[in-house]
């Protein structure tokens, strides 16, 4: 076993990006640092349409973000202007190494943009790890497939208006975390996204139950929150040798 600091920034999407957050971010000592879907919205966002042209300057910002902060970052959702696959970019050093794509898209996605690959599995010391964003999570065969490529950390991105009964959706990512041995940590965004409110419920979820949540009554509220998480490091170098590996 092992340990590592995950950073998850529930982030305030009425908010945008700003200078504060890049100067808080950067100044962390976290070895992951998680946003959620379009991060980057801001209270003008109407469409998707809109989330497109504000694509590029949020790769930026995440650029310039991994240029100071010296983990690795799991920046959210962007829409790529060159082929219009929304991906989540894994950026460490200044510079974007891989990208996710997301496989489900919603109808609005889909007037602008076109479904990708899905879930990659990455290895970064030892620890094999996978990227996938909330509807993608709805795929039970993708799913299967991480319990047999032996994904024992899921960083889960989330932009959700929330499910109507939230034990019940809790209790379906603990089932999940056991069932295939996973670390799951989910980070949600909250405040308002094209006129839905959103519902902050970023958690972390292990093989024993949930390690760490929202309370119900923060669940409106920006927060910055660095966890502790035990995984467990690769032993079998032919393991390694199948993900794309970028320690």
């Amino acid at each position: 076993m092992g340990i590592i600091q995950v950073s998850v920034f529930q982030k305030n999407l009425e908010e945008g990006l700003n200078l504060s957050s890049l100067k808080s971010l950067s100044s962390l000592k976290s070895q992951f640092l998680l946003l959620p879907e379009y991060f980057y919205a801001d209270k003008n966002t109407q469409s998707y349409q809109d989330i497109l042209e504000r694509s590029n300057r949020a790769q930026d910002w995440l650029v310039k973000l991994s240029g100071r902060y010296k983990g690795v970052i799991i920046g959210g959702t962007l829409i790529r202007e060159h082929d219009k696959h929304i991906g989540v970019p894994i950026l460490k050093g200044g510079e974007i190494v891989q990208w996710s794509e997301k496989y489900r898209l919603n109808d609005e996605e889909k007037k602008v943009a076109v479904k990708g690959t899905g879930t990659e599995v990455f290895v970064l010391e030892g620890i094999r790890f996978a990227v996938m964003t909330e509807s993608d999570f709805q795929d039970e065969e993708r799913l299967n497939q991480l319990g047999e490529q032996k994904v024992t950390l899921l960083f889960l991105l989330a932009t959700s208006s929330g499910s109507k009964d939230r034990e019940k959706d809790r209790e379906k990512i603990k089932d999940i975390a056991k069932k295939l041995s996973l670390d799951i940590i989910r980070c949600n965004a909250t405040g308002q996204f094209m006129s839905s409110s959103m519902a902050g419920q970023s958690l972390i979820a292990n093989p024993t139950g949930i390690g760490w949540q929202v309370p119900p009554h923060e669940e409106s509220k920006e927060i910055l929150k660095t966890i502790v998480v035990r995984y467990r490091v690769i032993q079998n170098s032919e393991q390694l040798a199948e993900s794309v590996n970028f320690s």
